[in-house]
């Protein structure tokens, strides 16, 4: 055998591929220039071809040309490292067709690889009985990795030579890659999720589990058992009667998996609620069952959180059975799910079954044009959740007036898309509020009339009397003056409030000086602080403030918050007023140092009538309205008023408005 036919016995891939070269009909011989190759296949060693002959003559150039047509690389390096010989197909890896690649020492072509005494010198693999894969940039660019393997070639005359084969395998290291990486991320993706995987092969009882089996599991060491037995040993028997049925009959193919969720204890004796997925993935012909697969995780956090959320939908259903108020527990449809006594007797069903049917049915006009649907969605949009004041006709014809408040539940709470649903009556308050607007409007009107008459009698008797008047008579006169401007002070209060209410009282709007107008007001409130012996301080740190106010309603709302200050103050205290602007807006303060506001008060301070003391025990004057018409007068110029008391101390009103032009 000749070097020729000892490197084609060594490329395997050269051997299935061979091409057939025949002689030219005009020369008779193979011709390097002339000869051609046929499309016939040359069968492997030791088998019959379809052509003739049966066999490769031993001719040196036939078998060079069908080596260098050899779509592997291959290379012939003689005993000094030199390259005698390369495959079309390496020329085209190192460096193109055209490229001559013959004397070119070996290791310019491999980087790592010489040849020293007729030997190839090389990084070796597996124990040194093969050449390390090395990574070569080859002619067009691409990096590319490589499996050397290498044989010994002899001439006749004993002249020996090294055949060296490189086998491209980037594509199978790139897919090996990619799987490890895949492998990696799917281990750690296991361990972090602390899910568990299991494997079972039925037909020869091999186990294979993960480390994070143990971890569910709590152990260590099986001390002598299977994993399976192991298992079985810390399931809690009331489970493991429900597990195995269920698992049997995915085995026998009665179902495509099994799922379960039970008891399993620890080593430190705690049971933990597990979740497991069954699977069979391998079957023979028959259908028996052969692989199994399977996942364990740890839910005992999920069902604590479940029982949770389980026990918090169960007061919510007793809390709405048992509220005084009328409510209902809606579906996401808006079909009533549970509806309390409270709800029966206010919508006029007492006794009927409503369960199932449809709450914004049942009020039917009441929604006056929002459709039930709206109502749900303006409820899940806003954290505050739906409240509007709503009219039905009860079955009866009764006129019903309610504020209909509509909540969003999470689904950590409800399960679902769910809605709590609050209706309280008030027909009975507003029919009072009515009749109380009705009062007051009557009395301001008929109090002003005869109000303004005994004034001006008092006023005329004091003018005619005025030279020298009993000093009786004049104190009564006096008094009864006094008495008049209170009355009409409360006349005008109550028209105040009476137009706040309705929404009929009107600001006559224009570019003011703040300043001015909270010099005027405390003119106005001068005469009665000086009864007290109370004074007045005034303090302002900018020049000039003006801004687009109501002069006369900014006025009074100061004035009564100056007069509320004087009330409240003891006698020779001084009443300090501060107004403090920026670029946007700006600050009247008024702070008295009397007795202070309690912080239960707090709540009922702007509330029409009020006042901290009872009628029979309190030492001031007042109707209980200043406040409240202050209050409303800011607010429709677009400002605001609160107050901070430190009982005992002091107590200061501010009010905030807007600068505008």
């Amino acid at each position: 055998m000749n070097i020729w036919e000892q490197a084609l016995d060594r490329d395997a891939k050269s051997r299935a591929a061979l091409w057939v070269l025949r002689k030219t009909p005009e020369t008779g011989r193979s011709d390097g220039n002339k000869t051609e190759c046929t499309g016939a296949y040359a069968p492997p060693r030791g088998e019959t071809g379809p052509t003739s002959p049966r066999s490769l003559p031993n001719d040196a150039h036939l078998l060079r040309s069908i080596l260098e047509f050899s779509p592997g690389n291959i290379i012939v390096v003689n005993q000094d490292g030199f390259v005698v010989f390369c495959s079309e197909a390496a020329r085209r890896t190192f460096g193109g067709n055209k490229l001559r690649l013959e004397g070119t020492r070996i290791a310019e072509l491999l980087p790592g690889i010489s040849m020293c005494g007729g030997a190839v010198m090389a990084p070796r693999q597996n124990a040194g009985a093969e050449i390390a894969p090395v990574t070569l940039k080859c002619a067009d660019g691409a990096i590319c990795r490589f499996e050397l393997f290498e044989r010994t070639l002899s001439t006749e005359s004993g002249q020996k030579y090294t055949a060296i084969t490189l086998n491209d395998v980037s594509r199978r290291v790139a897919a090996e890659r990619r799987v490890r990486t895949l492998e990696q991320r799917w281990h750690a993706a296991l361990e972090n999720s602390e899910i568990a995987v299991f494997e079972y092969d039925l037909t020869s009882g091999e186990e294979i589990v993960s480390d994070a089996w143990y971890r569910l599991v709590g152990i260590s060491d099986l001390k002598g058992m299977t994993h399976e037995q192991m298992w079985m040993s810390r399931v809690h028997p009331d489970d493991l009667a429900r597990i195995l049925p269920a698992e049997r009959a995915c085995i026998e193919g009665r179902s495509e998996r099994a799922v379960s969720e039970y008891r399993l204890i620890g080593e430190s004796g705690d049971w933990r609620w597990i979740r497991s997925v069954f699977k069979v993935v391998q079957r023979d012909m028959d259908g028996r069952a052969q692989k199994i697969l399977g996942t364990m995780s740890d839910i005992t956090s999920l069902r604590e959180a479940t029982e949770i959320a389980e026990a918090k939908k169960a007061d919510l259903k007793r809390m709405i059975l048992r509220a005084p108020l009328a409510m209902a527990y809606l579906d996401g449809a808006g079909k009533i799910l549970m509806l309390n006594e409270a709800g029966h007797d206010l919508l006029g069903r007492a006794g009927e079954v409503l369960c199932g049917r449809d709450l914004w049915e049942l009020l039917g006009p009441s929604l006056e044009g929002e459709t039930g649907s709206e109502i749900c969605r303006r409820a899940s949009e806003d954290p505050l959740g739906y409240k509007e004041r709503k009219t039905f006709l009860r079955p009866d014809g009764t006129r019903i007036r309610c504020v209909m408040t509509v909540a969003a539940l999470s689904s950590e709470t409800s399960g679902d898309g769910a809605f709590i649903v609050e209706l309280v009556d008030i027909t009975e308050q507003e029919r009072l509020a009515d009749l109380r607007n009705e009062f007051i409007s009557l009395v301001s009107h008929e109090l002003r009339t005869p109000i303004a008459s005994v004034y001006g009698s008092v006023s005329l008797v004091k003018g005619v009397l005025k030279d020298d008047p009993p000093e009786a008579i004049s104190r009564l006169l006096d008094v009864a003056k006094r008495n008049c401007e209170r009355l009409k002070r409360l006349a005008d209060d109550l028209l105040d409030v009476q137009y706040i209410h309705s929404g009929c009282f009107k600001l006559d709007l224009e570019n003011s000086d703040i300043l001015e107008i909270v010099r005027g007001a405390v003119s106005s409130a001068e005469p009665a602080a000086r009864r007290n012996d109370v004074s007045f301080a005034i303090s302002c740190d900018a020049e000039a403030i003006t801004s687009e106010v109501d002069p006369a309603r900014l006025g009074q709302a100061v004035g009564n918050i100056l007069s509320n200050a004087a009330k409240h103050s003891p006698t020779g205290a001084e009443v300090q007023v501060d107004l403090h602007a920026d670029d946007t807006c700006y600050r009247i303060s008024v702070t008295d140092h009397g007795s202070g506001i309690a912080p239960e008060f707090r709540s009922r301070m702007f509330t029409p009538f009020s006042q901290q003391a009872e009628h029979s025990t309190r030492k001031h004057e007042g109707s209980g309205l200043g406040l409240v018409i202050a209050k409303a007068l800011v607010e429709a110029m677009g400002g605001k008023i609160d107050y901070v008391s430190e009982p005992g101390v002091r107590t200061m009103f501010w009010v905030e408005l807007p600068i505008k032009w």
